[in-house]
């Protein structure tokens, strides 16, 4: 009975000691989406991004419109058109929507290439904050993205957010 008991005794002990070790852990969240879209960094780079793109999107349109004012030139020429003229304009048109194509796919890829480019000084300067934060509030643990809840109270993407814009 006595060896019952201090097994008991000592199982339960085991089961203690985790949970008033975890009492002295300091833990956050960070919510990283947030962080990524509004702080200063990402904010200047989405700018920046826009700028540096902003002629071409522009180029794009121009020729958007000038391939659509063809099209309907031709759609209302066509009757009056030989075969010969309207194969040579079909032709011609299919070619330029083709190549408008083209243009338009390679700008889209140069585009996504830049912003993951940008994106990912980003997320090095995030982890940096975060890292900073977590050192200076002596956090033993902070998490993002995999976390299916945080509440509020451990929720320190607030603080890291400034922590980014004082950079």
């Amino acid at each position: 009975m006595n060896q019952r008991l201090v097994s008991i005794i000592f199982a339960l002990a085991l089961i203690c000691v985790p949970v008033s070790l975890l009492a002295e852990v300091k833990l956050g969240y960070v919510n990283v989406a947030v962080l990524l879209d509004s702080s200063p960094q990402a904010k200047q780079a989405k700018a920046a991004l826009e700028k540096e793109f902003a002629p071409k999107e522009a180029e794009l349109r121009a020729g958007e419109e000038k391939i659509k004012a063809l099209q309907e030139a031709f759609s209302k020429d066509a009757m009056l058109l030989s075969e010969e003229q309207r194969n040579r304009k079909e032709l011609d048109l299919k070619s330029r929507m083709r190549e408008f194509k083209n243009e338009l796919e390679a700008t889209q890829d140069d585009f996504k290439t830049r912003q993951r480019q940008l994106m990912d000084g980003i997320r090095k300067e995030i982890v940096e904050a975060v890292s900073t934060f977590a050192k200076a509030e002596q956090y033993d643990l902070i998490v993002y993205d995999g976390a299916i809840y945080a509440s509020e109270a451990i929720d320190v993407t607030e603080a890291v957010l400034k922590t980014l814009s004082s950079r």
